[in-house]
């Protein structure tokens, strides 16, 4: 499964001014406003089918209203962006003041995990954020108009290289689109390793739409509906189509044990869950953690894959990523 291209790039703001306020949902926020900004700079052709992602939610409010069907505020559309990318906000709070920084990261995926791309017209699109203000986005604590680029990293395996360091762009620095899996080697996952037992959502989830105010034991996602969220994943990014039968797709050089590892998914049961309510401003429905008697070491990597390419729905949002402990 390593074969995924992917760009990840942890950027930093600095903030600017006496303070700022992000807003609940930021993800969702950032990715509009960004990408009307993007494609304010793209050619007239690739600008409207960016336009016409972007414009979506218009349209599903539209649809709603002509058939008579209830819109929620947290049904976003898969995603804003025509392009297979992740915005994961690393923010622990929303009130943010002058010189302090607000991370987020930024994934770039498959045929889309274009370094160029990133340079030539995402990188110049913040910039425009940075310091123009229109009058849609105008107010005191918007976070638009009151930063800078203080620094951005590119993912190597587990470690972070730089990108930009203090606002000043490295020109000689070569990402490969691979360099992300780096640290996946046997010397990484050996059974020495600390036992895991329980999943911890750091972002909502959403594995189907349940528009409830409690989860039970019908809608709490097992380690085979994750398992298979990300072996579908996996086979959309390398051949950019999803069928029914994803064993179809998978090669016939990893079949086996990859159907021993969803396998082993499916026989496994969950000890104990604590789900609750997403908020209703931000996408995803859950949020949460999963507790097992144990995750067999053989999932590990499997697992490790599906927190950096997220599981569910609305992952272009951040929604469906986790940590292991």
């Amino acid at each position: 499964m390593h074969s995924i291209k992917l760009y990840r790039y942890l950027i930093a703001w600095r903030v600017n001014t006496s303070m700022v306020r992000l807003p609940i949902a930021f993800p969702a926020v950032l990715s509009k406003t960004l990408g009307n900004v993007i494609a304010d700079r793209l050619s007239t052709k690739d600008a409207r089918r960016w336009r016409k992602t972007i414009d979506i939610e218009r349209q599903q409010l539209f649809n709603a209203s002509a058939t008579g069907a209830s819109h929620y505020t947290n049904d976003y559309p898969e995603s804003y962006w025509p392009i297979h990318s992740i915005i994961l906000s690393h923010t622990l709070k929303r009130n943010y003041g002058l010189n302090e920084n607000i991370f987020w990261e930024l994934k770039l995926i498959g045929d889309d995990a274009d370094h160029g791309f990133f340079i030539e017209t995402i990188l110049p699109a913040m910039e425009q954020l940075s310091c123009e203000v229109s009058k849609d986005r105008l107010s005191r604590m918007n976070v638009w108009g009151h930063f800078d680029i203080q620094n951005v990293w590119i993912a190597n395996g587990n470690s972070w290289e730089s990108l930009i360091t203090d606002g000043n762009l490295n020109l000689r620095y070569h990402p490969h689109p691979l360099q992300w899996n780096s640290h996946f080697s046997e010397q990484t996952y050996h059974r020495g390793m600390l036992e895991q037992k329980k999943l911890v959502f750091l972002t909502p989830f959403e594995f189907e739409h349940q528009n409830l105010g409690h989860i039970n034991d019908q809608f709490v996602p097992g380690m085979s509906q994750i398992l298979e969220s990300l072996i579908r994943r996996w086979i959309y990014y390398t051949s950019y189509r999803i069928q029914k039968d994803i064993w179809d797709l998978v090669p016939s050089s990893i079949l086996v044990e990859v159907k021993q590892a969803l396998e082993t998914a499916c026989n496994m049961r969950i000890d104990s869950y604590q789900i609750t309510p997403a908020l209703n401003d931000e996408p995803g429905s859950w949020k949460g953690e999963l507790t097992y008697n144990k995750i067999p070491f053989f999932l590990l990597p499997y697992l490790d894959m599906a927190a950096i390419l997220h599981v569910g729905n609305k992952t272009h949002y951040g929604c469906g990523t986790f940590t292991m402990c």
